[in-house]
């Protein structure tokens, strides 16, 4: 015999399915030799009875699809086709439709990005939220809806997401304030039926060194407060009150009213409507606090704060550079060296997260010897120049 001739194997078949019969094979030597959706498959039995079973139920599972398939329109078949035809392989007729399904663009699902904005922004502003803080919302879903805005939500992917996020060309603090606001909206809109998942917890959080918080020296604090006094004494109050009780700078220190500066108490109280979390808590004034503000004594009224005159004493001071938050961060140092309780000094901050986390954050940035050093700044009488009490209704 050849070797190009092939050895033809004996076949039968049952409901027009062939059946080989394969004597090489000692345990299943009956093959059912089967094309279906294109494919061959080939499956062995140990006796021609199992095959032939086997054989029949595929024809009549052959002839169900196929009676399943003569009940679809020409249209629906060649639409099917083409469908096929985009999916290429990626994912099956069934799937594409319940992810269709499941991200339906009827009715309020269909809602188009800017509108879901505009709705959670109102949310917000019905929620009471500062204007700050709704100003910064507004800017940052501003260039969501700049990207996404005739987009229903539900089909925005994580894909787009990452996408819309590189193109903003930011940095990372920068970046994951826009990430947090996209796991808000999208936190919103899954409460309202918009959107079934939120993708935008699938963003990663970028990745950055940690750096440590600058604080002044107590050499540079006491040159700023002295500033003040032969510069501006009107802004004294507000930076010794930023300096040495560490009040949050845009909230707490430019609302703070002098009638919850109790000095028979040695207390000042964070009101919750400037607090950060809205929540009150009482920071003890310490004896050069005390000494600072005394000339400047208020019965009531916000404290002083002038843009020019502030600018005016950090030239004066010569403090090269000046970052928002130096002062909180300088107390909190200068604090938590001089007492050594990380749970004292949140409590001061009204600081939300971990003792530790804050411990960690500041432990390394002032030497004991430091903060007795920036404890005992106080004025010296010869530059006090107090002004007359305000008047008020």
């Amino acid at each position: 015999m050849s070797r190009k001739q092939k050895l033809k194997m004996p076949v039968t078949r049952e409901s027009g399915i062939p059946i080989r019969f394969l004597p090489h094979r000692k345990r299943k030597p009956w093959m059912l030799d089967l094309y279906k959706s294109g494919v061959r498959t080939r499956t062995c039995f140990a006796t021609e009875e199992e095959a032939q079973q086997a054989a029949m139920r595929e024809a009549g599972n052959l002839v169900s699809e196929g009676m399943q398939a003569l009940a679809l329109s020409r249209e629906q078949r060649l639409d099917a086709a083409r469908a096929l035809g985009i999916l290429n392989g990626t994912a099956t007729l069934e799937a594409a439709a319940d992810f269709l399904m499941r991200h339906s663009v009827a009715g309020e699902a269909g809602k188009p990005v800017r509108d879901v904005v505009a709705d959670f922004l109102q949310a917000k502003r019905g929620a009471n939220r500062r204007p700050d803080t709704l100003r910064d919302s507004e800017s940052r879903l501003g260039c969501f809806v700049a990207t996404f805005g005739d987009r229903p939500l539900g089909t925005i992917t994580l894909l787009d997401l990452e996408r819309w996020l590189s193109g903003l060309k930011v940095g990372p603090v920068t970046r994951d304030h826009y990430r947090r606001y996209a796991v808000s909206l999208f936190k919103y809109g899954q409460r309202r039926g918009l959107c079934d998942r939120n993708p935008a917890l699938g963003l990663a959080k970028s990745g950055r060194d940690e750096k440590m918080p600058a604080i002044l020296t107590p050499k540079q604090a006491q040159n700023l407060l002295e500033a003040a006094q032969a510069h501006a004494p009107e802004m004294v109050p507000y930076f010794a009150v930023g300096m040495f009780a560490g009040l949050r700078p845009q909230n707490e220190l430019a609302r703070l009213d002098w009638r919850n500066i109790d000095f028979k108490g040695k207390s000042i109280m964070v009101d919750p409507a400037t607090a950060k979390r809205r929540r009150s808590r009482f920071v003890k004034m310490s004896a050069n606090l005390i000494a600072w503000l005394t000339p400047y004594r208020q019965t009531s009224g916000t404290m002083f704060y002038s843009r020019r005159l502030f600018r005016r004493v950090i030239d004066k001071a010569e403090l090269a550079t000046w970052t928002p938050d130096v002062m909180r961060h300088s107390f909190a140092s200068y604090h938590l060296a001089a007492h050594g309780d990380a749970n004292a000094t949140a409590l001061q901050l009204g600081h939300a997260g971990a003792p530790g986390v804050l411990f960690d954050h500041y432990r390394a940035l002032a030497k004991p010897k430091d903060a007795r050093a920036f404890w005992r700044i106080k004025p010296k009488a010869s530059k006090v120049v107090p002004f007359p009490k305000r008047v008020t209704a």
